[in-house]
């Protein structure tokens, strides 16, 4: 009887800890407007990356110029997205997956075109862990703007890779089409 109020014991403390994991990687509530170089970006959707059926990795955020209408996402519109992770992952691993839905999604003539800013802003790249930030906000004429937990890292100019880079997650072709949908219609956006 001992032995069994122990066990007890330690499953319940396992269960705490682990709740108190999950709840430590809970996000922030969003604001539902983001000011940058004079745009006001609205939130427009948010949802949860998974891989697989259990492998979470990430929620997002995104914004977008609030007189832009959502399906010119991919435009040269003023545009934000904010990654929160939830696991611990290696930069290697963000410029892989990267890299990979780019020669995916793009032609070997327009990747060519983009190498050396890609190659730019994957060296930017450091690991995170749960609870880190990583955001991207793109505003016409300044360019891609990246930041880790609110320190800007550097940005990189051009419409062009601005509509490739923020395809990784927002292109039609996207592996992950439901991801792609949470982010572009959880809220009541123009039409």
């Amino acid at each position: 009887v001992a032995r069994s109020g122990n066990m007890t014991k330690t499953i319940i403390l396992l269960l705490l800890l682990f709740g108190l994991t999950i709840g430590a990687h809970a996000s922030t509530p969003a604001d539902p407007v983001f000011r940058t170089h004079g745009a006001n970006l609205t939130l427009r959707g948010q949802g949860i990356l998974k891989v697989g059926y259990v492998f979470t990795v990430y929620n997002a955020r995104l914004y977008m110029e609030e007189t832009a209408p959502t399906p010119a996402v991919l435009q040269d519109v003023a545009k934000r997205l904010e990654i929160h992770y939830l696991r611990d992952i290696r930069a290697a691993d963000l410029v892989s997956v990267g890299n990979q839905t780019l020669i995916r999604q793009e032609s070997p003539e327009r990747l060519a075109s983009l190498q050396e800013r890609l190659d730019r802003i994957n060296s930017w790249y450091v690991d995170v862990q749960a609870g880190d930030q990583y955001t991207l906000t793109y505003v016409p004429g300044v360019g891609c703007e990246l930041a880790l937990n609110g320190k800007k890292l550097g940005t990189i100019e051009g419409a062009d890779f601005a509509q490739a880079y923020f395809g990784i997650w927002l292109h039609p072709r996207t592996k992950y089409p439901a991801f792609r949908t949470a982010l572009l219609a959880d809220h009541p956006h123009p039409q």
